[in-house]
């Protein structure tokens, strides 16, 4: 026979259970988020909060069950904690070509707050820390992706640009449910372009100089 104590025992680990588990959906993704800044935000939102994602790239969400499993975003037990399952997973998906730099050689880092209205910032390497603004707001120069597909997007904040490639990887069904990103940051002109001294110019620059060309008379 149950006594009264097990009972109620019982009803409150189950409580705590359904608690622990409505916690942890707090931190994940759902259809409904399109990029990971979006992502984020939601996030800060549910706290009566903002976000600020200032990083040189945000990336498209195109299968949210996917990340929350390979982030573990389920077991996450903040949304700090959930943002640094995130960054870290994000680090995973760089890729390598032509000793071109990719995302992880970039590095994203997230400033938490404990007050205020907002609640994170995300950056990327090269970006100043948190302590201090951005001088210059990023200017889009060219997009060509289209809701989440494959495509480029180059930007520029002051004299420097990024060129992020956005990839979709079929190959491997194991890997971040997002598409594989190449960034490249170079040194640019007020237009996007490559500008570097020939004598400080890398092996890589010339097939990135292609790229922008290409890119840049593209209607």
């Amino acid at each position: 026979m149950i006594t009264k104590f097990k009972i109620l025992a019982l009803i409150g680990l189950s409580a705590l259970s359904v608690i622990a588990q409505a916690q942890g959906a707090a931190w994940t993704a759902n259809a409904q988020d399109k990029t990971l800044s979006a992502l984020v935000e939601r996030w800060a939102q549910s706290e009566g909060r903002h976000a600020k994602w200032e990083a040189a790239a945000d990336f498209p969400i195109v299968d949210a069950e996917g990340l929350n499993h390979a982030a573990k975003l389920s077991n996450a037990s903040s949304m700090t904690n959930a943002v640094e399952r995130l960054l870290n997973q994000l680090s995973t998906v760089a890729s390598r070509k032509d000793g071109t730099p990719g995302p992880k050689d970039i590095g994203y880092f997230a400033c938490s707050f404990a007050t205020g209205n907002v609640a994170v910032v995300i950056r990327s390497l090269g970006q100043p820390d948190c302590s201090k603004s951005l001088q210059d707001q990023r200017v889009v120069i060219k997009d060509t992706t289209h809701s989440g597909s494959a495509g480029v997007v180059l930007t520029r904040l002051g004299q420097s640009c990024t060129l992020t490639e956005y990839k979709s990887q079929k190959e491997n069904p194991n890997a971040m449910a997002v598409p594989v990103v190449e960034n490249s940051q170079f040194p640019c002109d007020a237009q996007g372009r490559l500008n570097v001294a020939q004598s400080n110019r890398r092996e890589w620059m010339d097939g990135l100089e292609v790229k922008l060309t290409k890119l840049l008379k593209s209607d």
